[in-house]
């Protein structure tokens, strides 16, 4: 349903927004036509996910493989680092979601990377008002939910300095990029651990919708 509105939304936007060329490829690299790019990435047995550049005024459109991927982490060791970087201690089997944004990413004409206080909260408030069943059942089992949102380096984060920002993070020495986004991918990634495993998802998704998929 998600690849489905998106497909729709990126047939209409370029006639409404962007007017600039375009370039598609393919996962190898092949450039290849409009229509097959669209066929390619909104097929869900591909697997496949998207990053748009410019370059040399054009629009390049890609694909990678690999929207929906399990890496393997040790959930000790990596809550133990997450809890430096972060500046929190986490409950007993806690499940942590990295919401993260790259940088100059071409995702919609309602985002680039500035972030000032007024968007990091209307960012998080919605995405609360949909996480409250899935705390509720997450208590029920003694977990707690903890969500941060992560910004590449470059990104302008003007959050402010009450508690409520701290979810809030900037990526400014890369660790988050080198370690657990090493792929660009449109709209951002979403890793989600959880003490019975991981499940990263490149591309445009709502947390809840993840959630709900990957822990029920």
């Amino acid at each position: 349903m998600i690849k489905k509105i998106l497909n729709v939304l990126y047939i209409v936007l370029p006639f409404l927004v962007f007017s600039q060329e375009r370039i598609s490829k393919d996962e190898s690299g092949k450039v290849i036509n409009e229509a097959q790019f669209h066929t390619k990435w909104g097929n869900e047995n591909l697997n496949l996910y998207r990053w748009d550049y410019m370059e040399d005024k054009k629009r390049i459109c890609t694909l990678k493989k690999g929207q929906i991927s399990n890496p393997e982490l040790d959930y000790g060791a990596t809550l133990k680092i997450l809890e430096k970087k972060l500046d929190t201690v986490f409950t007993e089997n806690a499940i942590i979601v990295l919401d993260f944004w790259y940088y100059n990413d071409i995702c919609s004409i309602s985002r680039d990377d500035n972030w000032p206080s007024t968007e990091l909260r209307s960012v998080k408030e919605f995405n609360e008002s949909k996480l409250g069943k899935i705390r509720e059942l997450l208590h029920k089992h003694k977990q707690e939910l903890y969500v941060f949102y992560i910004f590449e380096k470059n990104s302008k984060v003007k959050k402010g300095k009450k508690d409520y920002f701290k979810s809030f993070v900037e990526d400014s020495d890369n660790f988050f990029r080198e370690n657990y986004f090493k792929e660009q991918a449109m709209c951002g990634s979403n890793l989600i651990i959880t003490p019975s495993g991981t499940l990263l998802y490149n591309g445009e998704s709502s947390i809840d919708y993840l959630l709900n998929n990957f822990i029920n």
